[in-house]
């Protein structure tokens, strides 16, 4: 085994499938929108990511691909179980049993709207993941690794406010229907503003912690000066994106435009 690898093949693929596994319950997000079981999920989302940094915390002092892979599968499985459960409970309540009795037909103008939000999904997905496919085809060691530390700080920075907006858009939604603009408008400022007070109070607080954190992962001497400032405008822009794009996505008409926008930014 090379760089003091000593876990066998099997080990290995059982650790992956644990990682994979933990991500499985995001399957559920946009139906937990649809049903007002958001708060729900993301408290699971929540708690699956504590999970995953133990896991990576346990490697850190030396626990087994194998224990860690199990204890991984466990967390996806259960938590995902957990989720089908909570919108099971949604879908059977008295009020959903009598739509249920109604007949529903999925219309050209239904599936037209589903292959442009499925399209705007593998857009998205793309963007995201353009310095991979980069570096699949110019391989580079240094900054494949940068872009591994840059990307989990990414995540790690955008999940307060994400959590926030997720949790307040479908009352913005809801007023958006009933016409009432100011309070869309006023909606959409509020998490706006307390988005980027949460990304500055969370920079704030990178600035003492930041050697800590890049001894914990072994990047220090792999991130330079340009890593926060790279880290910020992204951020600045995901906290706009994130914002809006929540709601043109979630009020039911938007799916052609967010795929435009998301096609055009790939481009």
């Amino acid at each position: 085994k090379q760089n003091g690898y000593l876990d066998s093949d099997f080990d290995l693929v059982i650790f992956s499938m644990g990682l994979i596994s933990i991500s499985i319950c995001n399957f559920k997000r946009d139906l937990s929108y649809a049903l007002n079981v958001e708060v729900q999920f993301e408290i699971l989302t929540t708690i699956r990511r504590f999970f995953l940094l133990c896991i990576f915390i346990a490697l850190f002092f030396g626990s087994t691909l194998l224990l860690t892979g199990i204890f991984g599968l466990m967390v996806g499985f259960l938590t995902f179980l957990y989720m089908a459960k909570i919108i099971f409970n949604e879908i059977s309540s008295d009020e959903d049993r009598e739509l249920k009795k109604k007949e529903f037909y999925i219309g050209g103008d239904f599936k037209k709207k589903a292959l442009q939000f499925w399209g705007f999904k593998i857009s998205e997905l793309t963007f995201y993941n353009i310095p991979l496919i980069y570096f699949t085809f110019n391989p580079s060691v240094i900054g494949l690794a940068y872009y591994a530390i840059w990307i989990r700080m990414w995540q790690f920075f955008m999940m307060p406010y994400m959590i926030f907006v997720d949790t307040r858009i479908n009352a913005i939604i809801s007023a958006f229907y009933k016409y009432m603009n100011k309070e869309t408008v006023r909606g959409l400022l509020i998490c706006l503003i307390i988005s980027f007070a949460i990304l500055v109070f969370c920079l704030i607080i990178f600035q003492f912690i930041d050697n800590i954190i890049y001894n914990f992962i072994g990047g220090t001497e792999i991130v330079d000066s340009y890593f926060i400032i790279s880290l910020a405008i992204w951020l600045t822009g995901h906290v706009i994106q994130h914002t809006f794009g929540s709601f043109i996505i979630s009020y039911g008409d938007g799916f052609r435009f967010s795929l435009i926008l998301s096609f055009s930014s790939v481009i």
